[in-house]
Formats: structure tokens, sequence, C-alpha cells
């Protein structure tokens, strides 16, 4: 693993920093490194997103577009792309929690509560929340499958680069 390698993959990682943020800034008017977080006014609904979710999904999809091409054959390339999948694993877990409990609750609590009138129906999973469901675990268990390649790949090129 040379100094060289691992200056390129950071300027790479720096690239990819500056083309999210332009994104952003271009499409919503705001750079979440100075703001925090993009903020969208629809009507009467105001939505808040991070913008490191949107920089995590553009950097996995073009390193993992730059490492296929190179067919996995950089070490600190591998180490990058699986840290960004980690973290955007972790991001997934996030969002899958967040939709369970959203589940759990029977959507989301419109003020003021109704919370004394008594549950007229029982809450029965639809075919959109079942295929939400099943389309979150299995790309849970894609990004988890595809981490562990990595790290396959990344232990034979240690493996003949000794």
């Amino acid at each position: 693993m040379s100094v060289k390698g691992w200056k390129t993959e950071l300027l790479w990682l720096l690239s990819l920093l500056i083309i999210a943020h332009a994104f952003l800034y271009l499409a919503f008017g705001q750079i979440p490194l100075i703001d925090g977080s993009i903020d969208i006014h629809l009507h009467d609904t105001y939505l808040t997103l991070s913008g490191s979710g949107i920089f995590f999904f553009v950097a996995i999809l073009i390193y993992l577009v730059k490492e296929t091409v190179r067919r996995f054959s950089s070490i600190p390339g591998n180490i990058i792309l699986a840290l960004l999948l980690l973290a955007g694993l972790f991001l997934l877990f996030q969002l899958h929690k967040f939709y369970f409990f959203l589940q759990l609750n029977g959507g989301a609590t419109v003020y003021p509560p109704l919370s004394s009138l008594p549950n007229q129906y029982e809450p029965v999973a639809n075919a959109i929340d079942t295929s939400t469901e099943i389309f979150l675990i299995s790309t849970e268990v894609a990004l988890t499958g595809f981490i562990y390649f990595l790290g396959y790949k990344t232990g034979r090129l240690s493996k003949t680069a000794l």
C-alpha cells in the first residue's frame, strides 16, 4: 500500500464531496456544510434532510463504478469503498428503524393528538408496507454481502502484495 494510492483515493473523496455539494447547491440552493441541513418548504410541509446521506449515496455509486472498472484491484480503493458501504448501511438501518417506527404507530401523528378516541380498527399491513420492508431488508443483506466480498478481494490482494 503506497502513499500515492492513498493520496489518489483521498483526492477522489474530496472531488466527490465537491460534486455532491455542487449538486445539492444546484438542486436546493443550499450547501449542507455551511447550513448543516437541507430545508425544503412544500406548501404547508417543512422537510429537513441531511446532506451526508446524499453525499454517501453519490460517493457509493461513483466509487462502486470506479472500483468495478478497476476490478477491485486497489487496496486503498477497496477499503474506502467498504467504509462508504458501512456508513451507507448504517444510514439504511436508521431509515429502516424510522420506517418501522412509523408502521408501529400507524403513521405520523397529527396535532391535536386523538389518542383519547377508542381505536376502531386494527392496522393491517398492506402490500406497500410489506414490499418496502422486503426491499429494505434485501438491500441491507446485499450491502453486507458486498462488504464481505470487498474484504475477500482486499485480503487476496494483500496476500499477493506480500
